[in-house]
Protein backbone atom coordinates (compact mmCIF):
# COMPACT_ATOMS: atom_id res chain seq x y z
CA UNK A 1 0.00 0.00 0.00
CA UNK A 2 2.80 2.40 0.92
CA UNK A 3 4.69 1.64 -2.29
CA UNK A 4 1.56 2.16 -4.35
CA UNK A 5 0.83 5.45 -2.59
CA UNK A 6 4.38 6.70 -3.12
CA UNK A 7 4.29 5.65 -6.76
CA UNK A 8 1.01 7.45 -7.27
CA UNK A 9 2.40 10.57 -5.59
CA UNK A 10 5.74 10.67 -7.38
CA UNK A 11 4.80 9.24 -10.76
CA UNK A 12 2.76 12.13 -12.12
CA UNK A 13 3.17 14.81 -14.75
CA UNK A 14 3.97 17.64 -12.33
CA UNK A 15 6.85 15.75 -10.70
CA UNK A 16 8.17 14.64 -14.09
CA UNK A 17 8.08 18.23 -15.31
CA UNK A 18 9.91 19.40 -12.17
CA UNK A 19 12.64 16.77 -12.60
CA UNK A 20 13.05 17.66 -16.26
CA UNK A 21 13.19 21.36 -15.39
CA UNK A 22 15.73 21.03 -12.58
CA UNK A 23 17.90 18.61 -14.57
CA UNK A 24 18.82 21.52 -16.82
CA UNK A 25 21.32 24.09 -15.58
CA UNK A 26 19.10 26.89 -16.90
CA UNK A 27 16.19 25.47 -14.94
CA UNK A 28 18.17 25.38 -11.72
CA UNK A 29 19.45 28.89 -12.36
CA UNK A 30 15.91 30.23 -12.77
CA UNK A 31 14.81 28.45 -9.61
CA UNK A 32 17.75 29.81 -7.63
CA UNK A 33 17.18 33.24 -9.09
CA UNK A 34 13.58 33.30 -7.92
CA UNK A 35 14.51 32.40 -4.34
CA UNK A 36 17.50 34.75 -4.40
CA UNK A 37 15.45 37.80 -5.33
CA UNK A 38 12.54 36.74 -3.16
CA UNK A 39 14.96 36.52 -0.22
CA UNK A 40 16.25 39.97 -1.08
CA UNK A 41 12.69 41.26 -1.15
CA UNK A 42 11.98 39.77 2.28
CA UNK A 43 15.25 41.08 3.72
CA UNK A 44 14.41 44.59 2.58
CA UNK A 45 10.94 44.57 4.13
CA UNK A 46 11.69 42.57 7.29
CA UNK A 47 14.79 44.59 8.16
CA UNK A 48 12.52 47.50 9.11
CA UNK A 49 11.42 45.56 12.19
CA UNK A 50 14.17 44.83 14.71
CA UNK A 51 12.27 41.80 15.99
CA UNK A 52 12.94 40.01 12.69
CA UNK A 53 16.72 40.41 12.72
CA UNK A 54 17.37 36.69 13.21
CA UNK A 55 15.20 35.84 10.21
CA UNK A 56 16.79 38.64 8.20
CA UNK A 57 20.24 37.15 8.82
CA UNK A 58 19.06 33.72 7.66
CA UNK A 59 17.49 35.17 4.53
CA UNK A 60 20.56 37.29 3.79
CA UNK A 61 22.77 34.20 4.07
CA UNK A 62 20.38 32.31 1.80
CA UNK A 63 20.49 35.12 -0.74
CA UNK A 64 24.30 35.17 -0.72
CA UNK A 65 24.53 31.39 -0.99
CA UNK A 66 22.17 31.30 -3.96
CA UNK A 67 24.07 34.14 -5.61
CA UNK A 68 27.32 32.18 -5.30
CA UNK A 69 25.65 29.00 -6.58
CA UNK A 70 24.36 30.85 -9.64
CA UNK A 71 27.85 32.14 -10.34
CA UNK A 72 29.11 28.56 -10.42
CA UNK A 73 26.28 27.46 -12.71
CA UNK A 74 27.12 30.26 -15.14
CA UNK A 75 30.82 29.43 -15.44
CA UNK A 76 31.72 28.94 -19.09
CA UNK A 77 28.30 30.05 -20.34
CA UNK A 78 29.88 33.07 -22.02
CA UNK A 79 30.84 30.73 -24.87
CA UNK A 80 27.15 30.03 -25.45
CA UNK A 81 26.53 33.78 -25.62
CA UNK A 82 29.26 34.27 -28.21
CA UNK A 83 27.80 31.47 -30.31
CA UNK A 84 24.36 33.07 -30.10
CA UNK A 85 25.90 36.40 -31.13
CA UNK A 86 27.39 34.84 -34.26
CA UNK A 87 24.08 33.14 -35.03
CA UNK A 88 22.29 36.48 -34.68
CA UNK A 89 24.66 38.13 -37.14
CA UNK A 90 24.10 35.34 -39.67
CA UNK A 91 20.33 35.16 -39.24
CA UNK A 92 17.97 36.62 -41.87
CA UNK A 93 16.33 39.93 -41.15
CA UNK A 94 17.27 43.55 -40.69
CA UNK A 95 21.03 43.98 -40.39
CA UNK A 96 20.77 46.66 -37.71
CA UNK A 97 18.44 44.51 -35.63
CA UNK A 98 20.82 41.57 -35.92
CA UNK A 99 23.76 43.74 -34.84
CA UNK A 100 21.86 44.99 -31.77
CA UNK A 101 20.90 41.44 -30.82
CA UNK A 102 24.47 40.23 -31.30
CA UNK A 103 25.81 43.10 -29.20
CA UNK A 104 23.38 42.19 -26.42
CA UNK A 105 24.62 38.59 -26.49
CA UNK A 106 28.25 39.70 -26.38
CA UNK A 107 27.50 42.01 -23.45
CA UNK A 108 25.77 39.19 -21.61
CA UNK A 109 28.79 37.00 -22.28
CA UNK A 110 31.00 39.74 -20.86
CA UNK A 111 28.87 39.84 -17.73
CA UNK A 112 29.18 36.08 -17.24
CA UNK A 113 32.93 36.12 -17.96
CA UNK A 114 33.82 38.95 -15.57
CA UNK A 115 31.35 37.70 -12.96
CA UNK A 116 33.22 34.40 -13.03
CA UNK A 117 36.52 36.23 -12.61
CA UNK A 118 35.06 38.11 -9.65
CA UNK A 119 33.94 34.85 -8.06
CA UNK A 120 37.36 33.27 -8.63
CA UNK A 121 39.03 36.33 -7.10
CA UNK A 122 36.94 36.14 -3.94
CA UNK A 123 38.07 32.52 -3.54
CA UNK A 124 41.70 33.53 -3.92
CA UNK A 125 42.14 31.74 -7.24
CA UNK A 126 42.95 35.12 -8.79
CA UNK A 127 44.20 38.35 -7.30
CA UNK A 128 41.61 39.14 -4.56
CA UNK A 129 42.30 42.85 -4.93
CA UNK A 130 40.74 42.80 -8.39
CA UNK A 131 37.46 41.18 -7.27
CA UNK A 132 35.66 44.52 -6.93
CA UNK A 133 36.99 45.67 -10.29
CA UNK A 134 35.77 42.52 -12.03
CA UNK A 135 32.40 42.88 -10.31
CA UNK A 136 32.11 46.47 -11.50
CA UNK A 137 32.90 45.54 -15.11
CA UNK A 138 30.47 42.61 -15.01
CA UNK A 139 27.73 44.93 -13.72
CA UNK A 140 28.34 47.32 -16.62
CA UNK A 141 28.13 44.44 -19.09
CA UNK A 142 24.96 43.18 -17.42
CA UNK A 143 23.25 46.54 -17.64
CA UNK A 144 24.41 47.07 -21.21
CA UNK A 145 23.01 43.70 -22.28
CA UNK A 146 19.60 44.51 -20.80
CA UNK A 147 19.50 47.96 -22.40
CA UNK A 148 20.44 46.43 -25.75
CA UNK A 149 17.74 43.78 -25.28
CA UNK A 150 15.20 46.54 -24.69
CA UNK A 151 16.38 48.44 -27.77
CA UNK A 152 16.33 45.22 -29.80
CA UNK A 153 12.78 44.40 -28.69
CA UNK A 154 11.56 47.91 -29.52
CA UNK A 155 13.25 47.77 -32.92
CA UNK A 156 11.79 44.36 -33.71
CA UNK A 157 8.34 45.37 -32.48
CA UNK A 158 8.38 48.40 -34.75
CA UNK A 159 9.36 46.25 -37.73
CA UNK A 160 6.79 43.56 -36.92
CA UNK A 161 3.99 46.09 -36.50
CA UNK A 162 4.84 47.69 -39.84
CA UNK A 163 4.64 44.27 -41.47
CA UNK A 164 1.36 43.60 -39.69
CA UNK A 165 -0.11 46.87 -40.99
CA UNK A 166 0.85 45.90 -44.54
CA UNK A 167 -0.83 42.52 -44.13
CA UNK A 168 -3.94 44.18 -42.71
CA UNK A 169 -4.00 46.58 -45.66
CA UNK A 170 -3.72 43.71 -48.13
CA UNK A 171 -6.44 41.84 -46.30
CA UNK A 172 -8.73 44.89 -46.26
CA UNK A 173 -8.35 45.43 -50.00
CA UNK A 174 -9.17 41.81 -50.79
CA UNK A 175 -12.66 40.44 -51.15
CA UNK A 176 -13.71 37.55 -48.88
CA UNK A 177 -13.36 35.13 -51.77
CA UNK A 178 -9.91 36.40 -52.68
CA UNK A 179 -8.33 36.11 -49.24
CA UNK A 180 -5.17 34.08 -49.53
CA UNK A 181 -4.48 31.37 -46.97
CA UNK A 182 -0.82 32.40 -46.93
CA UNK A 183 -1.79 35.95 -45.97
CA UNK A 184 -3.89 34.66 -43.09
CA UNK A 185 -1.08 32.41 -41.91
CA UNK A 186 1.43 35.25 -42.11
CA UNK A 187 -0.93 37.48 -40.15
CA UNK A 188 -1.24 34.82 -37.47
CA UNK A 189 2.52 34.34 -37.40
CA UNK A 190 3.13 38.08 -37.04
CA UNK A 191 0.66 38.30 -34.15
CA UNK A 192 2.49 35.48 -32.38
CA UNK A 193 5.86 37.15 -32.99
CA UNK A 194 4.59 40.48 -31.66
CA UNK A 195 3.24 38.76 -28.55
CA UNK A 196 6.55 36.96 -27.98
CA UNK A 197 8.55 40.16 -28.44
CA UNK A 198 6.27 42.01 -26.02
CA UNK A 199 6.97 39.33 -23.42
CA UNK A 200 10.70 39.64 -24.07
CA UNK A 201 10.47 43.41 -23.60
CA UNK A 202 8.58 43.04 -20.33
CA UNK A 203 11.15 40.51 -19.12
CA UNK A 204 14.00 42.90 -19.88
CA UNK A 205 12.24 45.74 -18.07
CA UNK A 206 11.71 43.49 -15.04
CA UNK A 207 15.37 42.46 -15.15
CA UNK A 208 16.25 46.13 -14.74
CA UNK A 209 13.64 46.74 -12.05
CA UNK A 210 14.40 43.77 -9.76
CA UNK A 211 17.83 44.90 -8.51
CA UNK A 212 16.73 48.53 -8.60
CA UNK A 213 13.78 48.15 -6.27
CA UNK A 214 14.90 50.95 -3.97
CA UNK A 215 15.99 54.54 -4.80
CA UNK A 216 19.35 54.01 -3.09
CA UNK A 217 19.93 50.90 -5.16
CA UNK A 218 19.08 52.85 -8.31
CA UNK A 219 21.65 55.48 -7.38
CA UNK A 220 24.14 52.73 -6.64
CA UNK A 221 23.63 51.10 -10.02
CA UNK A 222 23.93 54.44 -11.81
CA UNK A 223 27.16 55.19 -9.96
CA UNK A 224 28.55 51.79 -10.94
CA UNK A 225 27.73 52.46 -14.58
CA UNK A 226 28.97 56.04 -14.69
CA UNK A 227 32.10 55.75 -12.58
CA UNK A 228 35.05 54.12 -14.32
CA UNK A 229 36.59 50.98 -12.92
CA UNK A 230 39.20 51.76 -10.30
CA UNK A 231 42.68 50.97 -11.48
CA UNK A 232 44.68 48.92 -9.00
Amino acid sequence: MLTRALTKTIDNQAVSLYIKFTSLSDGRDKLYRFFQYFSRFLVYHLSKDKQNQALVIVLANLQNSLAQARKVLRLGKFIDCLKLAVSALNSPGEELGNIITAAARVSLGGFIFFDGLSWASTLGLLNPVKAARFARVSMKCWFTSIVLNIVSSLYKLNDLRMQYKIIRRIEANSSPDEKDEKVLQEKKSLKASISAENKALITSLIDVAIPAGHPRQVIGIISILVCPAVED
